[in-house]
C-alpha cells in the first residue's frame, strides 16, 4: 500500500522512532515467491503483514516507547490532545509500508492531571485503488479512573481523505472513543485498522494499519 504526505514535507532522515526496513517494489521483487511477478500496492500490504516483526522492529518499537506502537504504512498525521500531551518524541510523521512507529503520550505534569491521556491521531495513506484514506486512532487512558477493563478505550476508523481536518469532527470522534473498549477495528474503502489497549495505568497500545485483503 503506497503513501502520501497529509501536506508538502521535505523528506528527513529517518526519525529514531521509527523502525524496520520499507517493502518496496524492489524488496518484495527480491523474495523467491514474487520474482518475475508484478508487484503492486496488494502485493507489498502483504508481504509487509506477513514480515511484520522481521529485523526485530516490533521488539525495537515496544523497547523504545513501551506505551505505544503502531505499526505499518501511513505518513502525515493530524492529532488532537483532550488530555495529556505527547512525550519526549514526536509522533512520526511518515511511516513507510511495513515499519513501526513508536511514541509516548503522558499526563501533564503540571496543574491539574485527572485528565490522564486522552488522544487521537489521524494517518493518511492510499488504497489499493490509490484513493487518499485518512486511518484514526484514539486512546483514553484516564488518570484517576480504577484499574480494570473498562477504563482504558481506544477506537480506530477510516475515512476520506481530510475527514479530520474540521474542528466539527472530533466531539462525535471523542464520544465514540469513550464509548468503546480495549480493542477496536475498522474497515472502509478496502482499508483496514485495528487497536488494542493494554488495562494497567501505563499500558500499551498497539495498531495496525492495512489492506483489507492484506
Amino acid at each position: 500500500m503506497d503513501v502520501e504526505g497529509w501536506r508538502t514535507y521535505i523528506e528527513p532522515a529517518m526519525p529514531s522512532n521509527v523502525f524496520g526496513t520499507p517493502f518496496t517494489d524492489q524488496t518484495v521483487q527480491a523474495l523467491p515467491e514474487y520474482i518475475g511477478k508484478k508487484i503492486g500496492r496488494k502485493e507489498r500490504a502483504h508481504v509487509a503483514l506477513n514480515m511484520e516483526n522481521a529485523e526485530g522492529k516490533d521488539i525495537n518499537a515496544r523497547n523504545y516507547f513501551p506505551h505505544f506502537a503502531l505499526f505499518t504504512m501511513p505518513r502525515g498525521h493530524n492529532k488532537t490532545c483532550w488530555y495529556g500531551n505527547i512525550g519526549r518524541a514526536p509522533y512520526p510523521t511518515q511511516i513507510a509500508n511495513g515499519q513501526w512507529g513508536a511514541f509516548l503520550h503522558v499526563i501533564k505534569t503540571s496543574g491539574m492531571a485527572t485528565g490522564g491521556s486522552v488522544a487521537a491521531v489521524a494517518y493518511r495513506g492510499k488504497n489499493n485503488n490509490g484513493n487518499n484514506c485518512d486511518w484514526l486512532l484514539g486512546w483514553r487512558n484516564p488518570w484517576n479512573g480504577p484499574l480494570s477493563t473498562s477504563t482504558n478505550k481506544v477506537y480506530t476508523e477510516i475515512r476520506e481523505a481530510r475527514h479530520y481536518e474540521p474542528a466539527g469532527v472530533w466531539p462525535g470522534v471523542y464520544n465514540r472513543l469513550v464509548g468503546s473498549g480495549v480493542c477496536s477495528s475498522g474497515t472502509w474503502n478496502g482499508c483496514f485498522s485495528t487497536i488494542s489497549s493494554g488495562c494497567s495505568t501505563s499500558p500499551t497500545v498497539e495498531a495496525l494499519l492495512t489492506s483489507e485483503d492484506a
